[in-house]
């Protein structure tokens, strides 16, 4: 991978407010590296996402 460098960026509660010429809002960056994984611990990283994720089991 040429640049494994990766973020994440989560937008929460924006609020435009036309009379301050603002908005609030809450949010939150994760920095870290990407790397492609294959085989099985790719199998177990695809379902430990969806666990966590999406509640099913």
């Amino acid at each position: 991978m040429k640049h494994p460098k990766v973020s994440f960026a989560i937008t929460d509660e924006d609020t435009i407010v036309s009379a301050e010429y603002t908005t609030y809002f809450r949010s939150v960056i994760a920095f870290g590296k990407a790397r492609i994984v294959e085989g099985a611990e790719r199998f177990e990283a695809f379902k430990a996402m969806v666990e966590k994720y999406s509640g099913v089991t």
